[in-house]
Order: structure tokens, then C-alpha cells, then sequence
């Protein structure tokens, strides 16, 4: 067990102690989201601003990214059962 803790403290130490520049840098970033693709100027910006009026402003957007996963999990769970290794014809209900 003192070999773990030695171990954690000599990572903790060297690793996780920011210097003061690196601490000043981190205070003087700004985050900045833009997407400048040409597919989301051609097409996509349109679409998400006709989507987004469709859920309340109060819905955070980690719920709406949350329920796409639980959908995808989903339809693995489904496709897998009928499927196993997707190799072969899926097999009907019976």
C-alpha cells in the first residue's frame, strides 16, 4: 500500500502542480465555439435552428444528447439480439 501512495504523491507533485504561467494562461482564455464548415452553412445551421424550436428552453442540452445514447443503446440491444455478429440472415420472431 506505501508503494501506491508514493507512487500517487510523486504523480500528484510532479503532474497535477500548474506553474504560474501555465495558471495566468488558463485565466486569460476565452472559449470560443464556432463552426465554420461549409456544411453547416449550406445546410445544417437552417436545420438546427428549425430543430431547436421544437424543445422548451428550460431542457438542458446534456438530456437531449442523453436520450439520442439511450436511443442508440437501444437499437444496438435490438439489432444485436436478432443478430449476434452480423454476419449472418437475421433471424425472424417466432
Amino acid at each position: 500500500m506505501d508503494k501506491v501512495t508514493n507512487i500517487w504523491r510523486a504523480y500528484l507533485e510532479s503532474d497535477c502542480v500548474l506553474s504560474t504561467m501555465q495558471i495566468q494562461r488558463l485565466g486569460d482564455h476565452k472559449y470560443a465555439a464556432q463552426d465554420v464548415s461549409w456544411l453547416d452553412e449550406l445546410c445544417m445551421k437552417r436545420f438546427w435552428e428549425k430543430l431547436v424550436t421544437y424543445f422548451p428552453m428550460w431542457l438542458a442540452p446534456n438530456v437531449i444528447t442523453l436520450v439520442g445514447l439511450l436511443i442508440n443503446l437501444f437499437t444496438m440491444l435490438v439489432l444485436s439480439y436478432f443478430c449476434w455478429s452480423a454476419k449472418e440472415q437475421v433471424r425472424k420472431l417466432e
